[in-house]
């Protein structure tokens, strides 16, 4: 409950009226187009540079596994559960269509659920990383607070707005670390800067 008291501390310390015309994000929707390709078809040749890539790095970090082989082992196992194969053939045909479909107005929709709720000073680059096959449906680390991670597995059905509210909700922690001062974040969220902090 300490942090919930501090979410509404800071909600509090902002002006409902103050908006952020220079709220900034990135959207990446390649990891979570790849991987869903992959599990759609059961074929797992991903691309020479996935292992190395951010969001296999943070995967392979938040669900402690010990290399990008036993991620892809992962990914394969997800192969025998004909629920994550049906959101998987979903979201790959969705992420395949120009503007990657029915997400092209995602951004849009993420701008107006956060804008009331920032300082009309903020000025931060945050980046949003789409993935697929996670333990969770968003993580972020405390050392690199401005990269938060999405896992659209269960939002592979849901409009804009559903999956704007998830991606909303990650993206406001990290404007927390801009925000807030170090002593009056969340300690849980500190005590998990290692492992990444589930949404």
């Amino acid at each position: 409950m300490f942090w919930l008291r501090r979410l509404l501390l800071l909600l509090l310390l902002l002006s409902p009226n103050a908006h952020a015309d220079q709220l900034r994000f990135g959207f990446d929707f390649e990891n979570a187009r790849v991987v869903s390709a992959a599990i759609s078809t059961g074929d797992f040749n991903l691309p020479a540079t996935y292992c190395t890539s951010a969001e296999a790095k943070a995967l392979i970090r938040k669900m402690r596994l010990n290399d990008c082989e036993a991620l892809i082992g992962r990914y394969k196992s997800l192969r025998d559960r004909p629920q994550m194969v049906d959101a998987a053939k979903l979201l790959s045909t969705e992420l395949s269509r120009p503007g990657y479909g029915k997400y092209a107005p995602l951004a849009a929709e993420v701008a107006r659920q956060l804008r009331e709720y920032v300082p009309a000073d903020f000025r931060a680059q945050l980046n949003v990383h789409f993935i697929f096959g996670s333990l969770s449906d968003g993580f972020a680390f405390g050392d690199t607070p401005d990269d938060v991670y999405v896992d659209m597995k269960g939002f592979s059905a849901a409009n804009t707005q559903e999956l704007a509210e998830t991606v909303a909700h990650e993206l406001f922690h990290a404007i927390q670390h801009h925000v807030m001062r170090r002593e009056v974040l969340p300690e849980a969220g500190r005590q998990k800067a290692s492992q990444g902090r589930s949404g």
